[in-house]
């Protein structure tokens, strides 16, 4: 099993190539809305709350501090699911960058073109006034900036480093992008004979932790190897607040309480304590506890002038967040409860406790282990850096996308690959000489026999597999090397390849 994941942009023609790759695959099209149907019934969350995590162009200039890793969370179990089924499948649209950048079988593809082309493919689609096509187009385009630097290191939604396949599509057909999907996916096939389930298995288990812990799913970040399991904090702010919600949960019921406030103690940590309030001094009459974890004397209320009520709430909250390990400092005042957070790094280890506790029970976890991503401390200025730097390379007119393979398909000891539709039969222009070449023989207004003899006129040496509905033996009498019925699975194909470069016969029926 190959899944095949396309990201697009605006105008880039990217539904008929889709359509077209369908009809060259035989793959089944996942679309954003089947994944987050999905995701709803394994969940029970509301549609509209799990489809409000895919960008919008309203708010494509803000950066998403509300992003929902629960709903992320559940998306991505949706997506393990349905790959598990051991399907041949396309997912098109957001969803296809919420896969694991390292999980094997899986082609990635990008449908892009030229500012100028886009803005006349938008002119010819009428939706918006030709004055506003090009703040249209960078408003969705920075939309989907945001949505790629939410889930990678990159700050270009159309960066090559992120794909397999960049698509320009204007200097193309649609027919033709879809030949060059489909000579990507040969030579993967042919690459990964065995097929192993164990990506899938990993990225299905760590969807699962997820979703286990989706109360800290917002600051931290799920992969998992095998039966183990690491667990990463992937920012400071987020991490922040996950806590001072945990807080307020643990405190906010006990009897007495009114209201909670979090702040940060002034030890905290000084590289950190713009993301919250410092603490506030307590005012004469407010109760303090210190977070030694030792007991409350309470006859040091009258001689010290503060309430006993104060003294007394506090020494409680402390109680129920010492056995919690939590480093907090506690002031009451009339029902008001003041915690100061006074150490990052306890902090983090209460945290990380608490997570490999809850994550060490799920079935298929033997070892769980705790990090920071390299990117955890940085500040609002990095994330207006990364936004800066977004807008820039989108707004560039003249940015070109020539046609690449990535580096591990370009290696001179692999075999070369062409696949043909009736298009690029009647228009090759004999400079391409493959080793193998693939036929889309049901080939509207040119008979199927008649593009095997044209094939074999310009690539007389080639081997040949045609993949048609029509009967095997005519084919096969005709000297090629393989008959493949449609559909076709990326298993067979890669059979079919391997078999036509070793010279022997191939036919599945």
């Amino acid at each position: 099993m190959i899944a095949i994941t396309v990201f697009n942009g605006l105008y880039c023609s990217a539904h008929q190539v889709v359509e077209e790759m369908m009809h060259a695959t035989g793959y089944r099209l996942v679309t954003d809305q089947e994944v987050i149907a999905d995701a709803a019934k394994l969940s029970g969350m509301d549609e509209d709350v799990l489809a409000g995590v895919f960008p919008s162009e309203k708010y494509a200039a803000k950066s998403r501090s509300s992003y929902n890793g629960e709903a992320v969370g559940w998306l991505r179990l949706a997506m393990a699911y349905k790959l598990s089924e051991r399907r041949n499948l396309i997912f098109h649209g957001y969803s296809a960058l919420l896969l694991p950048p390292k999980m094997q079988h899986v082609l990635r593809v990008c449908l892009v073109s030229e500012i100028k082309e886009r803005m006349l493919e938008g002119a010819r689609a009428g939706e918006c006034p030709e004055q506003e096509l090009r703040d249209h187009i960078f408003a969705n385009d920075l939309a989907r900036a945001n949505w790629v630097m939410t889930h990678t290191d990159s700050t270009d939604p159309w960066d090559e480093c992120l794909y397999d396949l960049v698509l320009p599509v204007a200097s193309q057909s649609a027919r033709q992008s879809a030949c060059r999907v489909m000579e990507l996916l040969c030579k993967v096939a042919a690459q990964n004979g065995d097929s192993s389930r164990e990506s899938l298995d990993d990225f299905l288990l760590s969807a699962k932790v997820q979703v286990n812990i989706s109360h800290w799913g917002n600051c931290v970040s799920v992969t998992a190897k095998g039966d183990s399991i690491s667990l990463s904090f992937n920012e400071h702010e987020k991490t922040l607040s996950e806590v001072n919600r945990d807080l307020c949960d643990l405190v906010s019921g006990l009897d007495g309480v009114k209201s909670v406030y979090v702040c940060i103690d002034r030890l905290y940590n000084q590289a950190d304590v713009h993301c919250m309030p410092r603490r506030r001094p307590p005012s004469r009459n407010r109760a303090n506890s210190s977070s030694g974890g030792g007991a409350f004397d309470l006859s040091l209320c009258e001689s010290s002038g503060r309430r006993r009520e104060d003294f007394a709430l506090a020494a409680r909250v402390h109680a129920v967040l010492a056995r919690d390990g939590y480093p907090i400092s506690v002031y009451a005042d009339d029902g008001a409860i003041s915690l100061a957070i006074m150490s990052h790094a306890t902090m983090l280890q209460v945290v990380a406790r608490k997570l490999c506790s809850l994550v060490s029970r799920i079935d298929g976890v033997k070892n769980v282990e705790v990090g920071l991503v390299q990117t955890y401390h940085k500040t609002p200025a990095y994330s207006g850096l990364r936004q800066r730097m977004a807008s820039r390379i989108l707004l560039e007119d003249d940015r070109k996308f020539p046609l690449s393979l990535p580096e591990c398909l370009r290696t001179r000891d692999h075999i070369s690959i062409a696949v043909y539709d009736g298009e690029t039969v009647l228009s090759d222009n004999n400079e391409r000489k493959p080793e193998i070449v693939l036929l889309d023989a049901d080939l509207p207004g040119l008979d199927g026999i008649e593009a095997v003899r044209r094939v074999r006129l310009n690539n007389p040496e080639a081997k040949l597999l045609v993949i048609s509905d029509r009967e095997r033996d005519d084919y096969m009498n005709m000297g090629v090397s393989a008959y493949l019925h449609k559909p076709v699975t990326a298993a067979v194909l890669g059979d079919a390849i391997r078999g036509a470069a070793a010279g022997t016969l191939y036919s599945s029926v």
